[in-house]
């Protein structure tokens, strides 16, 4: 059950930052009588510009998705039942176009490690998962239209191997049921709240409910997702915004 939490989490948690500007070489290419020195190519791949995003594709799902925030995020991770704390941070890399999509990949940090990094294109109908937790999705799964609006609802669907090679299948509803102020340790946001419901497979089905609060310029800043197996055993994680940086 746990391995399928992080399945879950790692599709339904992106949380934003910036890229870090390459650090410039240090010239050492000075001529022996002092002139002035002649520049050193740099051999580092140039940045992708997150400034070619097309404004057109800068949706509400982009904005909720936080694909613009320009900092880095610090989330606690609590398990239930019997599990301590945890603490990771996250923050989304702009990869570049990708035949006319623009690609982001989420990095994770700290404990936050264990759901792995994801990638996500976006096209103009919403914001599309196409890897998460070491699995790839193809077709690509939407994770958040482009309009976001009290009862909008979408699919979760997909069918793919995991790293053990198991069949892991997912299959549920999305709907945008209300706004709502939230206050959490890192701060105050006015959301959109997302209620899930569905199955998940792996091995055996499983049921699934969360609730999610998506905050324009920053994502998600609370989640709680719970999965209960055929027997009634359950098992609950709570991730929560504790600080930006």
């Amino acid at each position: 059950m746990k391995k399928c939490l992080l399945i879950l989490a790692a599709f339904a948690v992106v949380l934003a930052g910036c890229n870090k500007p390459a650090d410039t070489p240090l010239n050492t290419n000075a001529t022996k009588d002092n002139a002035p020195a002649k520049p050193v190519a740099s051999t580092e791949p140039k940045a992708a510009d997150i400034a070619e995003v097309p404004a057109t594709l800068k949706t509400d799902g982009y904005l909720y998705y936080g694909l613009d925030c320009k900092k880095t995020l610090t989330y606690k991770l609590v398990r239930q039942p019997n599990q301590g704390d945890q603490s990771g941070t996250q923050k989304v890399v702009y990869k570049g176009m990708v035949d006319g999509n623009p690609s982001f990949e989420i990095e994770r940090a700290g404990d936050l490690m264990a759901l792995g990094n994801d990638k996500l294109i976006v096209k103009a109908d919403g914001v599309y998962s196409t890897f998460a937790a070491g699995t790839d999705i193809n077709p690509p799964m939407l994770a958040l239209p482009a309009k976001v609006e009290v009862g909008a609802t979408w699919p979760s669907k997909m069918t793919s191997k995991g790293a053990d090679d198991k069949v892991i299948k997912i299959d549920m509803t999305n709907k945008i049921e209300r706004k709502e102020k939230i206050k959490v340790a890192g701060g105050e946001f006015d959301c959109f709240v997302a209620t899930t419901t569905g199955e998940l497979t792996n091995d055996k089905k499983m049921t699934v409910t969360g609730t999610s609060w998506y905050a324009s310029g920053f994502g998600v800043v609370k989640m709680v997702l719970k999965i209960t197996d055929a027997k009634g055993s359950s098992q609950t994680d709570t991730i929560e915004l504790t600080s930006q940086g």
